[in-house]
């Protein structure tokens, strides 16, 4: 095995990835559970909401798959988070720093292949919508959150932020992360449907601590 991760399912190997190791049910658990801002945010907010905030602020049907999954590598690869990159890179060796963060960078690109071509979406790390609708989604972020002022770089910047406001207030913020693992899969299902994507085969994995199901009226709270 080349690079041996453990996970509830067994290991897989970092090198060899599957479809089954990017299903949509292990994407959005991983997801559900991982927090920006490495957790240091007054409640929980996990990645799976911020993608969703992306995804809806992103207003071209086509663009919509890639900007759900655009952190969808983070399920294999964990948020690093960019002043992470820079420290690592500033406190490794004097010439290394590009290095460090083309290293991240081709990560994050192999396993966005992989995620690509077991979701049928080329993966768009470029696409100008998409990463306007991250930038506009970190600023609301760090507006609510941390109470910072945004940093407006478009006329439009603010009724966009207002908006990406709007869409945090409806989502589940400090939520058992169980909700924000549903929210993420009703919206990757609905682009199913719209064949926006194409979802990967499912074998059922089963959640290991015994869940239980949403209620009807939880699903209805958090339904498209």
């Amino acid at each position: 095995m080349g690079v041996p991760f453990q996970t509830a399912d067994g290991l897989i190997d970092l090198t060899a990835l599957s479809p089954r190791d990017v299903s949509a049910w292990r994407v959005a658990d991983a997801l559900a559970k991982i927090n920006r801002f490495s957790g240091r945010t007054p409640e929980p907010w996990s990645v799976a909401a911020h993608s969703v905030l992306v995804a809806r602020l992103v207003d071209a049907p086509e663009q919509k798959a890639w900007a759900l999954l655009h952190d969808a590598h983070e399920a294999i690869l964990g948020d690093m988070t960019s002043p992470a990159v820079a420290f690592i890179a500033e406190h490794g060796l004097p010439y290394a720093g590009a290095t460090v963060r083309e290293c991240i960078d081709r990560a994050k690109a192999r396993v966005d292949r992989v995620i690509g071509a077991a979701w049928a979406v080329a993966p768009r790390p470029r696409a100008a919508e998409i990463v306007q609708a991250d930038r506009i989604a970190l600023q609301a972020e760090m507006a609510i959150f941390f109470g910072a002022s945004p940093v407006l770089e478009h006329p439009d910047d603010a009724e966009r932020i207002e908006r990406a406001l709007a869409i945090i207030d409806e989502l589940p913020v400090g939520q058992n992360w169980r909700v924000a693992r549903e929210v993420w899969l009703g919206h990757a299902r609905s682009f199913a449907r719209e064949g926006l994507l194409r979802l990967p085969a499912e074998d059922h994995p089963r959640d290991c601590h015994g869940a239980a199901r949403l209620t009807r009226k939880e699903n209805d709270r958090w339904a498209l």
